[in-house]
């Protein structure tokens, strides 16, 4: 009984307690699911079939010629225990690395982007693994696999994509 006659003696002070707390718990959990999100400026890129990586302008079309070599887009991943690997290689057909190009000049000008065009160019690329096989569009079955299952090098889960 004591404890209910605290609690009917004290109701102001327990709601205002109550309401700390909870206005302390939105903060903490707003904070740890809330992070800083800043605009990818670089990307990853190799220009030896992964074997090595450089960074550049995100806005780089790939292929492009990088010391008399051909360089691709590389998308680099990392794994629950900290290894980061590189999943694939990304570039655009001849066609759409001309419509990027032109895009993105488009865009430096001002000009409205053509959203149709936009759109096209995702039927325009190609993927590899590293150091396996030949190029394909990734809208094809091999393709969608290379992209959608990821595997780590040594098995282990995979948590986020790593940007430079």
């Amino acid at each position: 009984m004591e404890i209910r006659k605290f609690l009917n003696d004290n109701r102001k002070v327990i709601v205002g307690v109550a309401i700390l707390a909870i206005a302390g718990g939105l903060v903490l959990s707003f904070r740890s699911n809330h992070q800083v999100s800043r605009p990818v400026t670089q990307a990853f890129f190799s220009d030896d079939d992964g074997q090595t990586t450089f960074v550049d302008d995100v806005n780089t079309v790939a292929p492009f010629d990088h010391g008399g070599k051909p360089a691709c887009l590389v998308r680099m991943y990392k794994t629950k225990n900290g290894e980061v690997f590189i999943a694939w290689l990304e570039r655009y057909t001849e066609r759409g690395r001309k419509q990027a190009t032109q895009l993105l000049l488009d865009r430096k000008q001002g000009a409205p982007v053509d959203v149709e065009l936009s759109g096209d160019l995702a039927f325009e690329i190609e993927v590899k693994r590293p150091h396996e096989g030949e190029w394909v569009r990734r809208d094809s079955p091999a393709g969608m696999d290379i992209v959608n299952k990821i595997t780590s090098p040594d098995g282990s889960e995979i948590v986020s994509s790593v940007d430079p």
